[in-house]
């Protein structure tokens, strides 16, 4: 719902006039074999209309920066990936920080949870691609 809403206050704002044309990916739920179409839709997009820009709008965790990795990376899982199909020019949009946030009251204390042993390993797993 988060992507939904801040697609739709892009579009008020008129962004494409500053801009110019571009794609906004609104990712959700977890990467993998699920984004292969998306992956390769926009790979060949991107082939074509290099001066596009195309931005990528997820949740601010280790999911969305798990998404974002999935779409701009290299080194993907030879499991799902034939050939390599990284969004070069891709923009990962991060609105704010967490602390950012807090500040502006946007987001609470209460509602930022803390990192998982499972989310530490996401992590470690991008530390190394990148």
């Amino acid at each position: 719902m988060f992507q939904q809403t801040i697609f739709y206050k892009l579009l008020q704002s008129n962004y494409i006039s500053t801009y110019g044309p571009t794609i906004l990916i609104t990712a959700k739920g977890f990467p993998g074999f699920l984004h292969i179409n998306t992956r390769q839709l926009l790979y060949e997009i991107q082939k074509r209309y290099r001066e596009l820009k195309i931005f990528c709008l997820t949740d601010y965790d280790v999911y969305g920066l798990s998404i974002a990795c999935t779409y701009a990376s290299k080194n993907e899982s030879k499991l799902y990936y034939v050939y390599d199909m990284s969004i070069e020019n891709l923009h990962w949009l991060i609105l704010f920080t967490p602390e950012e946030g807090i500040k502006k009251n946007v987001i609470k204390n209460t509602d930022l949870t803390k990192l998982t042993l499972k989310d530490i390993r996401i992590l470690d797993k991008y530390q190394i691609n990148l």
